[in-house]
C-alpha cells in the first residue's frame, strides 16, 4: 500500500513574479499538508490556540513563504510583519496583475 509523505518530497518552486495563480495554489496545498493554512486565511488567532502559539506559528509560516520567493519578489513583501498581511499583499499585487493581463489578452484581435 502506498503511503502519503508530508516531508521533503513535497516542494514548491520559488515565486518569481509570474504565474501567480499556480504558485498560490501550490503554496496553499503545501500549507494544508503542513497544517498551517489557517495563518493565511485568518488574521486573528483561532480559538484553541495557546497565547503565544499563534505568534510562533505565524513566524514559521511567514518564514516558509519568504523562503519560496526569489529575491526580486521578496522585496515586495519585506515590510509585512504578519503572514496574513504578507498573503494579502500578494493577492492585492499579483492577482490584480494577473487579472489585468488576462483581460488584456481577451481583447486582443
Amino acid at each position: 500500500m502506498a503511503s502519503i509523505s508530508t516531508s521533503s518530497e513535497m516542494s514548491v518552486r520559488k515565486f518569481d513574479g509570474s504565474n501567480f495563480n499556480f504558485w498560490k495554489k501550490q503554496m496553499q496545498y503545501y500549507l494544508i499538508v503542513k497544517g498551517q493554512i489557517d495563518l493565511i486565511e485568518t488574521e486573528n488567532p483561532l480559538e484553541g490556540y495557546k497565547p503565544n502559539e499563534w505568534q510562533k506559528q505565524d513566524r514559521i509560516v511567514h518564514t516558509m513563504i519568504q523562503m519560496h520567493l526569489l529575491r526580486s519578489v521578496y522585496f515586495t513583501v519585506l515590510s509585512c510583519s504578519a503572514t496574513f498581511e504578507l498573503w494579502k499583499t500578494f493577492l492585492d499585487t499579483y492577482e490584480y496583475i494577473y487579472i489585468c493581463h488576462e483581460h488584456r489578452l481577451e481583447f486582443e484581435p
